[in-house]
């Protein structure tokens, strides 16, 4: 086709010299193109020096820029946690980076969370924990405000300081360390030079007097002698001594009269069997049961009627063939 169009150039060409007299401008499609698209006049050129394809550019004359055939296919690398999908060759990247996928999170803000498939940094640490509010109760853990880290164990109160008073009470502080919670705050107990016996305080002002040991008293454990005021002559204390009469339905009382035994029920020991003896209490000895006066047979049956007795009463017949024991006839 090319060269139909030059012959027609040519004769067109010719005629048109012929006519003006005028030297042909030559027009060419490149710079490697030898044939002038005016007057098909040809030239000399050099060959196509050919770039490569790649996988962006055909095949290029570096002269003329005349391209042939097709780009390479991209030499594609897979999407990181950070890069998207990237050709090797020529950079040219396709879709997103895939991102990242974090760790579970330990609950420790300390500690990074990182990403499972590339380890980068996905939440970093804190410098260090910060501690919520105290509340002052050393029962009570403290925690960090980010992670909810346990960063003071709850413990037990410590009630081993000095005592704390006021007129109605007194209490103690807990010694644990940033503990502010008191005790049970418990009433004053009085003495009898007018101080609180547990921690001191002066309940009542009592003007001092010379004591005078003339009250009998006792408590749980000893009798003894005491002033009027309460106070005890520890030199006169015993030990309750108990009397017993060896009764057991009976208090056993010491000589100031605390009673030392209480009384209780007597407890029968064994029936022999014979309601003429008496049962014994297994406790003191003493008759639980009194013995009857004497054995009762009112229905003839030659065994006493009284309750629990197995005793034979009279002389029951005997049966002459085997020697057992015939009850009375009574028709």
């Amino acid at each position: 086709m090319k060269k139909l169009t030059l012959i027609l150039l040519s004769v067109l060409m010719i005629v048109t010299l012929a006519a003006c007299g005028s030297k042909c401008e030559h027009s060419y499609d490149n710079a490697c193109d030898a044939t002038c698209n005016e007057c098909g006049e040809t030239r000399e050129v050099s060959a196509h020096q050919w770039n490569d394809a790649t996988c962006t550019t055909l095949k290029t004359c570096m002269v003329c820029g005349t391209t042939e055939g097709e780009m390479l296919p991209h030499n594609w690398e897979d999407a990181t946690c950070i890069t998207a999908k990237t050709c090797k060759t020529c950079g040219t990247t396709e879709g997103e980076p895939l991102g990242h996928t974090p760790a579970e999170d330990d609950g420790d803000c300390g500690t990074d969370v990182l990403c499972t498939v590339c380890g980068a940094v996905t939440t970093p640490a804190k410098s260090e924990h910060i501690a919520h509010a105290d509340d002052g109760d050393c029962t009570t853990s403290v925690n960090c405000a980010e992670c909810g880290w346990l960063m003071k164990p709850a413990q037990e109160h410590n009630f081993n300081g000095d005592w704390k008073t006021d007129a109605d009470g007194h209490w103690q502080m807990c010694q644990n360390i940033d503990c502010k919670v008191a005790g049970t705050k418990e009433s004053h107990n009085k003495g009898e030079d007018g101080k609180c016996t547990v921690c001191g305080y002066v309940v009542e002002v009592i003007d001092p007097h010379e004591h005078s040991y003339t009250v009998a008293d006792y408590d749980d454990t000893h009798h003894y002698m005491r002033c009027a005021c309460g106070q005890i002559d520890e030199s006169t204390k015993v030990s309750h001594t108990a009397t017993s009469d060896n009764d057991c339905t009976t208090d056993d009382k010491c000589t100031c009269g605390y009673t030392v035994t209480a009384a209780k029920d007597h407890v029968a020991g064994a029936d022999d069997g014979n309601c003429e003896t008496p049962i014994k209490c297994v406790n003191c000895e003493k008759d639980a049961k009194a013995g009857a006066t004497g054995h009762h047979d009112a229905d003839h049956d030659y065994t006493c009627d009284n309750a629990g007795c197995q005793v034979t009463v009279g002389n029951p017949p005997k049966d002459e063939s085997d020697g057992i024991d015939l009850p009375i006839d009574t028709n």
